[in-house]
């Protein structure tokens, strides 16, 4: 993944804005690695396929519950 640090406003709750292919994420560095925010419930999750749709395109911007509840599954 490209993974580019920006400056500006760094979210909330100590995330810091990190673009990533596909556009920008928050993302909140613990001591168990990176941790993304996800825009549907303003949860944090760890950044990885288990929580997250992983493409070639880039990570989604919504936790993998959130998708599954729109959806009805």
């Amino acid at each position: 993944m490209d993974q580019n640090r920006t400056s500006g406003p760094s979210g909330a709750r100590g995330f810091e804005l990190l673009r990533i292919a596909g556009g920008f994420r928050r993302i909140l560095q613990t001591e168990l690695g990176q941790e993304q925010l996800c825009a549907c419930c303003n949860e944090p999750w760890p950044m990885d396929q288990e929580f997250f749709n992983v493409s070639p395109r880039g990570v989604s911007y919504d936790c993998r519950a959130c998708i599954q509840e729109r959806r009805g599954n």
